[in-house]
């Protein structure tokens, strides 16, 4: 699963992600793009997790761009 964030919500990504997925988040990987004003998230989540994840980042992270989601 792929989420592109500002760099200023990253950490409310994670937090956000981890109370969704909690053990069910497997990979977590951030990259800086655009002179670093927003980051690419790359996650791997199992089953039920991911619908979670994406629930609440449209909720809480209405800015975010959610890319491709791949099953595991």
């Amino acid at each position: 699963m792929l989420i592109t964030v500002d760099t200023d919500r990253v950490i409310e990504l994670r937090r956000l992600v981890a109370r969704a997925c909690g053990n069910r988040l497997s990979f977590l990987r951030m990259q800086p793009i655009e002179h670093a004003s927003r980051m690419q998230v790359w996650l791997r989540v199992r089953e039920p997790g991911v619908q979670r994840v994406i629930d609440a980042v449209t909720r809480a992270l209405p800015a975010a761009q959610l890319g491709r989601v791949v099953p595991a």
